[in-house]
Order: structure tokens, then sequence, then C-alpha cells
């Protein structure tokens, strides 16, 4: 749900520039390469706007309710950076309890509040509270509580819940980053690239540095398809094709395309703004 919002904020930047006396020739090399990558992702993703159906959430685009997060407006950019706490990570993962995702939008629907039905905004149930700081999540779980936390922080929620929110979200990113790094430890099987980019969007986005790794770029860099300018559709089990995205021309997935538009520009924001080293042997 948080995608679409996201993906206007990087597409609405200003052109960044990166003929900086200040920048040395690999570090503008990678700028321009990631540029390029950028535009030819947004092109595709321009072309096919019609077609866009993220996160599979049929019918979303029309729940009021939801209208705000949409906006790339409503989205912030970090202007802080720090680093995931790798103390924080779960010895032990329980999704036992897995939340169905009507269920979690409920709680960010009182999240958002509403004027036209006087609904205040920042409303948290016992139930929301307990499913979205629940411990020892995983993969999807976590991402849900984390996105929780952080439409919060754009609608300035700072009260109750909310006071532990940096608590919970380095908490959230420091779990999602040691999953990254198993998945990178793996090979990126292709089941886990999706995951793996959103892991980066969200957790950069919401000010962690230590997402924007060299090597994590390069390899999203890897996966485009130059030709179509979009990203992969294709999902297996071990070696063997699973199941199929929407159905696209190029063989192409709109929603992991999405991600690594925003990746990418999340990226290319934060190199900008912190320029870090690059070595040609990454």
């Amino acid at each position: 749900m948080y995608l679409p919002g996201l993906l206007l904020l990087m597409l609405l930047l200003p052109p960044l520039s990166l003929q900086d006396s200040h920048q040395s020739e690999n570090k503008i090399a990678m700028g321009r390469r990631i540029l390029s990558a950028l535009e030819k992702a947004t092109s595709y993703l321009e072309n096919r706007y019609r077609e866009f159906d993220l996160d599979s959430l049929v019918g979303f685009l029309m729940l009021k309710e939801f209208q705000e997060i949409l906006q790339p407006e409503f989205w912030k950019l970090s202007l802080s950076w720090s680093h995931t706490n790798s103390s924080m990570i779960y010895s032990k993962f329980d999704n036992s309890n897995r939340v169905p995702e009507k269920l979690s939008d409920s709680c960010i629907t009182l999240l958002l509040g509403s004027k036209e039905k006087n609904r205040q905004p920042c409303n948290v149930t016992k139930f929301c509270m307990e499913i979205m700081t629940a411990p020892k999540q995983s993969g999807k779980e976590l991402i849900k509580q984390l996105s929780y936390f952080q439409i919060a922080k754009m609608k300035k929620c700072s009260a109750g819940l909310f006071l532990r929110s940096k608590y919970y979200m380095d908490v959230f990113c420091s779990n999602l980053m040691e999953l990254n790094l198993k998945i990178e430890k793996s090979g990126f099987l292709f089941q886990n690239k999706s995951l793996f980019m959103t892991n980066i969007m969200l957790c950069g986005f919401s000010g962690y540095s230590d997402f924007y790794k060299i090597q994590w770029i390069k390899a999203i860099l890897n996966w485009q398809n130059y030709k179509e300018g979009c990203y992969w559709k294709i999902f297996v089990l071990g070696n063997q094709p699973l199941m199929r995205d929407n159905h696209l021309e190029g063989g192409c997935s709109s929603r992991n395309t999405a991600a690594a538009v925003v990746s990418l520009g999340g990226f290319l924001y934060y190199f900008k703004e912190n320029s870090p080293t690059i070595n040609k042997s990454n």
C-alpha cells in the first residue's frame, strides 16, 4: 500500500546533479549508471501505468481511507541517518500468528483518521498495538509492522505507543537487515529478490543508511532487463518457476520494477547527500 506514494515521491524529486568537483570519477560513474537504470525503469512504468496493480490489492486505489498515503506529499525523505543495531536481532522467529491483510489495513485506517467520518488520526486499539509490536516476526510480517510506524511518523503521531516509535523501527529494520544479509549469503535466490528490495526501500527511506550498500545497489542494477527497463516477473521454488506475477509484456513485474525504482532513487538521494566511498573492487 505504501509503494505508490513512495514511487511518486521519487519520481517528483528534483534532478540531482553529479557534476561536483568533490565527486571522484568512480562515484560519478556509479551515479550515472543509477540514473540510466532509473530512466529506463520509470519509462517502462509510465508506458504501462494503466496496468499497474501494485501489491495485487484489487480496488485499493478506490478506497478513500487510503487516498492520503497514495500522494507523494504525504511522504517525507529522511533528513538524518542512523544504522541498524545487531543486538536487536531476534534469536528466533515465530510467524505462527500471521495477521490477515485486512486486519493490518484496518489498523492503518485508524491511524489515518477520516475528516468525512469525523475520526481523529493516530487512534490505536489494543488489538493493533499487540499485532504491530509483536516480537519475533519476520519477512512480510515485519514489513507490515514497519509500515505501520512509518505511516504514524508521517502523520506526526507522537503520544502513547508512538513515544517508542524509534525503538520499534530500530528493531524492525535491524531484523530486516539480518534477513537481507542472509538473502545475500544464499546467493540472491529468485524468490527472495522482491523482499530484498522491499527491505532496502522501506528501511532506507526510514533513514537506515547501512541498507545502501554499494554491492547491494550493484546487484539490483544487474537484475534489470536492460531492453525493457523493467524487473523480472518469474518466481521460483528452488530453481524451478513457481508462479508468474501480473501478466505484462516482456516478462516484467510492475511491482518489482517500482520497488527497484524507490530503492535506487533512495540510494541516489543518500549518495548525493553523503557521498559514500565507491571502490573499483566492489
